[in-house]
């Protein structure tokens, strides 16, 4: 399986960038499709487990301080898109319009200035799609499994009695979608350095050659096989997201 998902993801990084925005849209798409299956499945079940009529046991607090830990790592590699902003803002026909993207994605301060010499006034941004859509999904999640919630939500979607099966079948699929979509874009600014660092940066015509291309290549193919071995290697999800929020978030 993980053989087969390296082979799906090795075209996408070298697809343009003005392409990817199509597959960013497939993306956002296939994300909202999966919050209306997760709450038309918990609507459907009438008893616990899995439903918002009945909820499962839960707790105010961690388990330990090891699961704090984690916990704050989760909550901060969900807003931990930094290192692709340049890349998105640099290649936007407006990017002056980049701060406009943001205060919709993110909640976010606006900061205002007055008049020449006044103080800046900050108040809060509206909450918008990003953060509510996160807490939409946490919170019916927690009520929904309580204590016993799976590390990945396809866990709970395929092995809890009394959903539709084919209808979370196809959910998961579009999991896979989803991964797809957002892995090329994450990827672009590590390749992007990388190839700046090995001296593979955009050639001016008379280095656009076979071996610059190859190299490109090498070099591309490389890091998704090192993906894969990471995959392999680290199998829990959940602690390699945790780490990724509290460490290289943390240092963004």
């Amino acid at each position: 399986m993980t053989r087969s998902y390296m082979y799906s993801l090795l075209p996408t990084v070298f697809f343009p960038l003005s392409l990817l925005s199509y597959a960013s849209l497939v993306g956002v798409t296939s994300t909202l499709f999966i919050i209306l299956v997760v709450l038309y499945d918990a609507a459907s079940q009438p008893t616990a487990r899995g439903s918002l009529w009945e909820p499962a046991p839960t707790q105010p607090g961690a388990q330990s301080p090891l699961k704090l830990t984690l916990v704050f790592g989760l909550f901060m590699v969900g807003f931990s898109g930094h290192a692709v902003i340049p890349t998105l803002a640099l290649d936007m026909d407006q990017p002056e319009e980049f701060d406009k993207v943001m205060n919709i994605a993110f909640v976010r301060p606006r900061i205002t200035h007055v008049r020449p010499g006044s103080i800046l006034t900050v108040s809060p941004h509206r909450q918008t799609a990003t953060t509510f859509l996160y807490a939409l999904m946490g919170v019916a999640g927690y009520f929904r499994f309580g204590d016993a919630v799976s590390q990945e939500i396809s866990q709970d979607l395929l092995h809890t009695p009394g959903y539709s099966l084919p209808l979370n079948k196809l959910c998961v699929w579009i999991l896979v979608i989803v991964s797809l979509t957002k892995f090329v874009l994450a990827a672009r600014p590590l390749n992007i350095t990388l190839e700046l660092l090995l001296g593979l940066g955009a050639p001016d015509g008379a280095r656009a050659d076979a071996k610059w291309r190859g190299l490109i290549v090498l070099e591309r193919t490389a890091l998704v096989a090192a993906v894969a071995v990471v995959a392999v290697l680290v199998p829990d999800f959940s602690a390699s997201m945790a780490f990724l929020g509290s460490f290289s978030a943390f240092v963004l």
